[in-house]
C-alpha cells in the first residue's frame, strides 16, 4: 500500500479488452496521477489485459465484484440505449463501493468507460467529484431526466461534489452543453505523452530494411487505410509499416511491411522508434484525442495528420510535422515528402511538457474543482 496522502480512483470497464485505447489509456491516465504523488486505484470490470506485462506499476488494479460482473453480462442482451444505462449503473455502484474503502478517500473519480451514460452517473453518483470522459456524441435526453438530473446535480454541488463531462474538442463540448448543460461539459484531453526513450537499435530488432520508413498504427476504426495505401504507392523511396489490428487488413509486400494483431507496449514503442514519420489518416472531421499522436510525441517521431482532425492543431502549434487534405492521397504523399526527419528539440520538449500524462491529470483535477499537488 502506498504511503501517499491523496488518492484518485480511475474507472475503465473495458480494461480487459486487448484492443485499442481501452487497456492503454486508462493505465497512462492512472500513471499521470501517480506522477503527481497520488495513490491511484484502477477499477475494471474484468481485470487489466496488460497486467502480466507490467508487474511493476505505480497504481493498484481492482475488479468489480463477482455478482456485478454477472449482472454486466446479463444486461448485454438489451437494446443499445438501455444496455448503456444499465452498464453505467453497474459502473457507478462499483465505483462508489471502491471509493468508500479507498484510503485516503479519493479526491476525484475519473471515468473512461466507453459505454458510460453521464446522465445516469449524475442521478446516482452520490456526493463525490466525478469526471466522465466522453468519446461519442450525446444521446437525446428526456425532459423528465433533464429536470431530475439538474435538481440532483444542484444538491450535489451544494454539498461540495459534482459530476462533469469531459470531451476532446470545443465542438463536442458545445453538443453536450446543448443536451445536458447542468453537467457543465469541459474540454480536457485523456491521451497524454509518456516519459520514454527511443530505442536506438529498433530497426535491427524488428528486422526492418534501411531507407525511409513510415508507420500507420492502431485499430482499423476511423482510419482511411485506402488513402494511405494509395499515397505510398507513389512514394518510391518510402516503405510503409503497418502495425496493430489495422495490419490485419493489409497484404505484406516489398513496399508494405506488417506487424498484425495485438502488440505489446514494448513492441509498440519499438515501431515508433524505428520509423521516420507516423501517419494519422482518420475519417473526415475526426474529433477525438489520438493516442497514436501522443505515442509519436513521446518517442519524438514527426507526424502527418489530416487538417480537419483534432490532432492537427497540436501538430501545427508545436511544429511536429505536416497536415494534409483528408481523402487526398496526393496531398498525403506531399506531406510525407515534406516532413522533417527530426523535430526541433525545443519544440519537442515543450510538447512533451504541455501534453504529458501529468498535465492531463492536472487538468482533470482542476475540472472537478480539485487543486493539484504542487
Amino acid at each position: 500500500m502506498s504511503d501517499r496522502q491523496r488518492s484518485v480512483l480511475v474507472v475503465e470497464e473495458l480494461a480487459h479488452w486487448t484492443n485499442g485505447h481501452f487497456p492503454v489509456r486508462c493505465a497512462q491516465v492512472a500513471t499521470g496521477f501517480a506522477d503527481l504523488g497520488y495513490h491511484v486505484e484502477l477499477l475494471t470490470s474484468e481485470g487489466w489485459s496488460r497486467d502480466d506485462e507490467h508487474p511493476q506499476r505505480p497504481f493498484v488494479v481492482s475488479r468489480y465484484r463477482a455478482a456485478t460482473r454477472w449482472v454486466r453480462r446479463v444486461v448485454a442482451l438489451g437494446d443499445r440505449k438501455a444496455r448503456h444505462q444499465l452498464l453505467t449503473l453497474v459502473l457507478v455502484v462499483e465505483a462508489r463501493a471502491a471509493a468508500r474503502r479507498l484510503r485516503p478517500a479519493p479526491d476525484a473519480i475519473i471515468v473512461l468507460g466507453w459505454y458510460t451514460d453521464p446522465t445516469v452517473v449524475a442521478l446516482v453518483a452520490g456526493r463525490r467529484r466525478w469526471l466522465v470522459n466522453q468519446f461519442r456524441e450525446p444521446d437525446d435526453v428526456s425532459t423528465r431526466r433533464l429536470e431530475l438530473g439538474r435538481s440532483v446535480e444542484a444538491r450535489r454541488r451544494a454539498r461540495g461534489g459534482r459530476v462533469r463531462v469531459a470531451v476532446a474538442l470545443e465542438g463536442r463540448r458545445a453538443d453536450w452543453n446543448e443536451r445536458v448543460p447542468y453537467l457543465d461539459p469541459v474540454v480536457v484531453p485523456v491521451a497524454g505523452t509518456r516519459d520514454v526513450e527511443p530505442v536506438p537499435d529498433a530497426r535491427q530488432r524488428l528486422g526492418l530494411p534501411p531507407g525511409r520508413l513510415a508507420l500507420l498504427f492502431g485499430a482499423p476504426a476511423f482510419k482511411r487505410l485506402d488513402v494511405v495505401l494509395d499515397a505510398f504507392a507513389t512514394l518510391d523511396d518510402w516503405t510503409l509499416v503497418v502495425g496493430g489490428p489495422v495490419a490485419d487488413f493489409v497484404e505484406t509486400s516489398t513496399r508494405v511491411l506488417t506487424f498484425p494483431g495485438i502488440l505489446s507496449d514494448a513492441e509498440r514503442d519499438l515501431l515508433f522508434s524505428a520509423v521516420d514519420v507516423v501517419v494519422l489518416a482518420f475519417t473526415a472531421d475526426y474529433q477525438n484525442n489520438s493516442g497514436t499522436l501522443m505515442d509519436a510525441i513521446s518517442v519524438g517521431t514527426p507526424v502527418v495528420c489530416p487538417y480537419d482532425a483534432a490532432g492537427a492543431a497540436i501538430i501545427t502549434t508545436y511544429r511536429l510535422g505536416r497536415t494534409f487534405r483528408n481523402d487526398d492521397p496526393d496531398d498525403l504523399a506531399r506531406a510525407v515528402a515534406e516532413v522533417r526527419v527530426e523535430i526541433a528539440p525545443a519544440d519537442l520538449a515543450t510538447a512533451r511538457r504541455d501534453l504529458s500524462n501529468r498535465s492531463v491529470a492536472r487538468q482533470e483535477l482542476v475540472a472537478v474543482g480539485v487543486q493539484p499537488p504542487t
